[in-house]
């Protein structure tokens, strides 16, 4: 073959070239960077492969993807570039009808045009295993699959990382298509180069990358007379993604995702035009408009100005073979940015952020960062939660190949700036600082313009305003928080009556209510033993401006209240309301302080009062206890050599957390402490504590001060209500610990210095005692803090008694005690305190609270575990685990169903579960091994899970816990364990249920499991990836066909023990 006589410096392989978007790009490039260049086109089609061939002359035409031999491509390749130094750019856009959602059922690679696909990425690898070149830049493109698991699977197949784009981007037409590349994404986005700024989300499980360009201006478009859809003119949208007409000539059926979502003008236009295109074509808003006001559609030259390609590009075509071909084509903006991505990675230093982190305004340096990379999602970056997460797949084979092999965990943007950490944040520190120093008079008029009772909530000894709510608004604006309408609430206050989310008692109900229970606790004047202290602090927080009074009580509640005479500022009454108020009764709560001695802290009885019941919201607070710090020690550990030494943690208490922040409303905040001289009236500018809406409040305000600390510093702070801290290693921790501390006390965020523990390795944090060493955490309760709690639960046994806000205090305290010693073998033991705490809304005060028998189990179970629990250790580098897969069937009417199809099952029937034929079968990996067992779960077992719902989870859990039981002494300490019913999963991973039988068998389980020190990691996994499915049936084809061993055990003794353990319980 004749070698060229110039030299090139790019070389583009386009697949399935289609209109030649590809190679057009590839063009437009070469004479941008005044490079030189030669295509090699593909092209099956005759009249497409004529219409590149009119626009690109001088490329090599190789006509049928599937025909093409790699060593006559590699031969061709040798002679444009003889030397090899040429960039090799494969770009492909297979034929993806096969792939589409808008199809009833797409056959994905499985189908004719859909496995071109497989072929082509078979061409690819084996292309570049052999032609001795670097390898190329990839750009491949295909609709999102209606299977996840294709892109998946293409991933690997390509070598590559699949991203979504949508070209509503550039603000004119929708086009959202995968794109499988190899853009080291972190670190191009760095670069002073870069194409476009990038911002990550994620589409359906797949990251998205949007680009930040400006967008397309519709004045630059020749429309030949037509007028753009209202959808352009009025801002509301863009247009929907072109789409092919149809081949048949019925027209083509609506996609079920429009079916009861077309208008009956739409229906009628659609039908009107022998349903050409998708329904939503037809719309108003997106139909064109011509000179006389009738709606039409885009014209093929429009269309091609919508994919930014030459107006009358694909003129040489046939109409509709020329709709067809500009629908199924790139948008050219869309894929040129791509190919610069690709093109950049290719270059010296791609690997290098430009500029450097502090060589500009270290603010602006970090909304920089945030704008660019994807700190939180995007290709490659699994976070701690999801980084082994292989629930998407479906297909077995793959899901057991997958999971083999566990994916590394890492801090992309902590890491890729470790070594400039230290000094970032201090140029952080002083710049938030400064933004504080400049934007003074403006937060000073702020300031002034506030209400009264938020002034005096923000107030400070200085005269002006503690937090810096504009500053703040103004960081997390240019950051990219979200959650806007929390800074009106900073401003305004928040709500604390029925300004959330509907509770289950309405407003004016809890008027009435509250009248009734304010009037009857005044007649009975109880007086607190620890009134003094409640009113020491009351009077501070008068002082200080968070709370006002004493006030005059309403006449309506036929007593007189009394001033607080011990204080020349709380010594008369001011006047009251003159009727009934929201209102409740301050109690006195008792804690063991830092200094090991004990404290009383006042608080406010919301739920008595029935002020909590007007209130709800939507989900819960996040919490991060103890094992969020240990996960992100081993994250960390697993980026640091052993030579880094040990990950040390720090923590600090916000300084009057709830009572920083106002209320938006005091008349709703009024509280009575009750003295041996009468009631005092009081009420609170700021929030209160046992609020609902004060706890949901502050813990918003919560997550705002941590990702700030994240997004400005890159210290992964984190939080269990009021409580913040991190870990790092040694050479970082300092700068985290101190520049946390400084750039929140410049923020207004002030935390408290006795309570201050500064990075070490040892500390107690959140109620425990946390230790991290070279490889491994240690974590265990305090021998004081034990003591106490095995006081506290004698002296309810010797009392026969637990009262509900008795209960709820317990149950608090438990959770920190259960992490640090017994982990899940204590959650359902603790799961009858949370009960009683709630017992109260459907009890009586008058029917007492004697302990019951669910409680007194619980106790004994609990004092057993504080005499005999030993520390619990993780270990942060797991080099071998054991993987486990079990699942379970029955039969029900002569149908076998899967555990996970229970809840479609139509009609139960009134025959016992105890008596239904079923099986258990499980796979399990032992690294040179693999084991699998099946067995059948006799009726003496069954029997005592007569209900439905334990039927299910107990054949469940007990397909997850036999192999831990059959197999201990062969198993790692460390096990993953697939399951594909997610209720039994939640049951087994939190360590109860809805069933008392059921909390019994997974408590014994754990107890088990704690016993022998193993460290059990549930998944969820697709019941078709299950590759124990067919084990549990009796069906062993797929096990012998992968080499697997039959295990046999005693499985009736297994389940004779298990049994007695459940009913004798974990104490004989």
């Amino acid at each position: 073959m004749p070698r060229e006589t110039e030299s090139v410096d790019a070389i583009l392989l386009s697949f399935f070239d289609g209109i030649g978007t590809a190679a057009l790009v590839f063009q437009q490039i070469l004479e941008e960077k005044s490079w030189k260049g030669h295509m090699i086109l593909w092209e099956s089609d005759e009249d497409l492969a004529a219409l590149t061939k009119e626009h690109f002359p001088k490329a090599d035409h190789r006509g049928d993807v599937d025909n093409e031999r790699v060593a006559d491509l590699i031969e061709r390749l040798d002679a444009i570039d003889p030397g090899r130094k040429a960039t090799v750019i494969i770009a492909g856009g297979p034929p993806c009808h096969d792939y589409s959602r808008i199809r009833s059922s797409a056959p994905g690679a499985q189908g004719l045009e859909g496995s071109k696909f497989v072929r082509f990425a078979e061409l690819v690898k084996e292309l570049e295993r052999s032609w001795g070149r670097p390898q190329a830049v990839l750009i491949v493109e295909n609709v999102l699959p209606q299977n996840k698991a294709d892109i998946r699977a293409f991933e690997k197949a390509l070598a590559a990382q699949a991203v979504m784009h949508d070209s509503s981007d550039f603000g004119i037409i929708s086009r959202p298509r995968v794109w499988w590349t190899r853009v080291p994404w972190q670190q191009v986005s760095h670069r002073s180069d870069c194409p476009a700024k990038l911002r990550w989300s994620t589409h359906q499980g797949v990251p998205r990358v949007t680009f930040a360009v400006h967008p397309d201006k519709i004045d630059d478009f020749d429309l030949g007379g037509l007028k753009w859809p209202s959808v352009l003119l009025d801002r509301v949208g863009v247009l929907p993604c072109l789409t092919t007409p149809s081949e048949s000539p019925e027209g083509r059926p609506a996609p079920r995702s429009s079916k009861g979502k077309v208008d009956s003008q739409t229906q009628a236009r659609w039908l009107q035009d022998n349903r050409s295109y998708a329904p939503w074509h037809y719309q108003d808003k997106n139909m064109f408009t011509d000179k006389s006001g009738a709606f039409r559609l885009a014209t093929a030259e429009v269309k091609e100005q919508l994919h930014h390609l030459p107006c009358g590009w694909t003129r040489k075509l046939r109409d509709k073979a020329r709709h067809r071909a500009l629908a199924n084509g790139w948008h050219l903006r869309a894929a040129k940015l791509f190919f610069l991505f690709g093109l950049l990675s290719t270059e010296a230093g791609a690997l290098h952020p430009q500029p450097k982190p502090l060589g500009c305004d270290a603010i602006e340096c970090m909304v920089r960062i945030w704008e660019s990379a994807p700190l939180l999602n995007g290709p490659g970056v699994p976070t701690l939660a999801d980084a082994d997460d292989l629930s998407d797949i479906v297909d077995p084979y793959e899901h057991w190949a997958a999971s083999q092999q566990a994916s590394a965990m890492g801090l992309p943007v902590w890491r890729h700036f470790r070594n400039v950490l230290p000094e970032m944040r201090r140029a952080v520190t002083r710049a938030v600082e400064e933004l504080v120093a400049d934007r003074e008079e403006e937060t000073a008029a702020w300031f002034r313009q506030c209400p009264p009772h938020i002034q005096k909530a923000y107030y400070s000894q200085s005269g002006r305003a503690s937090v810096q709510v504009p500053v703040i608004r103004e960081l997390a604006t240019r950051l990219g928080w979200k959650d806007m309408t929390i800074f009106e609430e900073m401003e305004r206050g928040f709500p604390m009556l029925g300004m959330l989310v509907g509770g289950c008692v309405m407003t004016g109900d809890f008027f009435q209510e509250n009248f009734a229970f304010v009037t009857s606790r005044l007649r009975r004047a109880r007086v607190d033993k620890d009134w003094e202290a409640m009113a020491d602090e009351i009077a501070a927080d008068v002082k200080c401006g968070r709370m006002e009074g004493p006030f005059a009580m309403p006449e309506c509640w036929g007593v007189k209240g009394v001033a607080l005479s011990k204080y020349e500022h709380t010594a008369a009454l001011l006047s009251g309301p003159q009727e009934h108020v929201p209102c409740c009764f301050a109690f006195a709560v008792h804690q063991i302080g830092s200094d090991g001695q004990p404290k009383v802290r006042r608080a406010e009885d919301w739920r008595s009062s029935g002020a909590n019941a007007t209130v709800g919201v939507p989900d819960s607070p996040a919490y991060r206890d103890i094992t969020a710090f240990v996960e992100l020690a081993r994250a960390i550990r697993k980026n640091n050599s052993p030579a880094d030494g040990a990950v040390q943690l720090w923590g600090v208490d916000h300084e009057a957390a709830y009572r920083q922040f106002p209320v938006s409303e005091p008349n709703h905040t009024w509280v009575i402490l009750s003295t041996p001289s009468g009631p005092t009236l009081w009420k609170h500018n700021v929030l209160m504590f046992g609020s609902t809406a004060s706890v949901w409040s502050y813990c918003r305000i919560a997550d705002l001060l941590a990702w700030l600390s994240r997004a400005l510093l890159l210290v992964p702070l984190l939080h269990f209500v009021d409580d913040f801290g991190s870990d790092e290693p040694a050479d970082t921790v300092i700068s985290a610990y101190e520049e946390t501390l400084a750039t929140c006390r410049a923020l207004g965020f002030k935390f408290k210095e006795a309570k201050a523990q500064p990075p070490a390795k040892r500390h107690k944090l959140l109620g425990v005692s946390a230790a991290f060493e070279n490889d491994r955490a240690v974590i265990e309760c305090a021998d004081d803090r034990r003591q106490r709690l095995d006081s506290m639960l004698l002296q309810i046994l010797l009392e026969d008694q637990l009262k509900p806000r008795e209960a709820s205090a317990i149950a608090g305290k438990l959770p920190f005690i259960a992490q640090s010693m017994f982990g899940k073998a204590s959650m359902a033991a603790i799961r009858p305190f949370h009960q009683r705490a709630q017992a109260s809304a459907f009890r009586t005060q008058q029917q007492g609270w004697k302990l019951n028998s669910a409680l007194r189990s619980a106790i004994a179970y609990l004092r057993y575990r504080l005499a005999h629990g030993e520390p619990r250790i993780v270990q942060f580098d797991v080099r071998h685990r054991s993987v486990i897969y079990a699942d379970a069937f029955f039969n029900l009417h002569g149908k076998s169903y899967k555990v996970s199809e229970a809840d479609n099952i139509p009609d139960w029937g009134r025959e016992c579960p105890a008596s239904f034929l079923n099986g258990v079968g499980f796979v399990v990996c032992l690294g040179d091994v693999t084991l699998y067992a099946y067995g059948i779960v006799p009726y003496w077992f069954v029997r005592y899970f007569t209900s439905r719902r334990a039927f299910i989870y107990m054949l469940e859990i007990l397909g997850q816990v036999l192999p831990l039981i059959a197999l201990e002494s062969r198993l790692h300490r460390h096990c993953v364990l697939f399951v594909d019913n997610e209720p039994a999963k939640q049951a087994l991973m939190k360590g109860y249920g809805k069933d008392d039988c059921i909390n019994r068998l997974v408590q014994t389980a754990w107890v088990f499991i704690e016993k022998k020190k193993l460290q059990p990691e549930w998944q969820r996994v697709c019941s078709s990836a299950n590759v124990s499915d067919s084990v549990s049936r009796g069906n062993f084809d797929l096990a012998e066909s992968m080499g697997w061993k039959r295990f046999h055990f005693n499985w009736e003794e297994t389940l004779q023990q298990l049994l007695d353990e459940c009913l004798q319980g974990p104490l004989r």
